[in-house]
């Protein structure tokens, strides 16, 4: 399977869909693509594809932490409660 393009997101700039084979697959932070090493033209195998998968959905999880607990501060009752 190859990476046929990786595009910036209109609406969440920070996050980058990957394209395989000419369709979305997933899509990964600025920092998560940097640290993975993605690039147009590189070839994955299907294992592979599931891991970054995993790791988007990861990836969401972690910023929608961040941006909750960055809203006010929390008691240690809320954020475990939350998460």
């Amino acid at each position: 399977m190859k990476i046929t393009s990786i595009k910036q997101q209109l609406k969440r700039t920070n996050r980058y869909s990957v394209f395989v084979e000419g369709k979305y697959e997933f899509s990964l932070s600025e920092t998560a693509l940097l640290e993975s090493k993605l690039a147009s033209g590189q070839e994955l195998a299907k294992q592979e594809v599931g891991e970054y998968k995993k790791l988007s959905s990861e990836d969401k999880l972690y910023n929608k932490a961040l941006r909750w607990v960055a809203m006010r501060p929390r008691t240690k009752w809320e954020v475990s409660f939350y998460l």
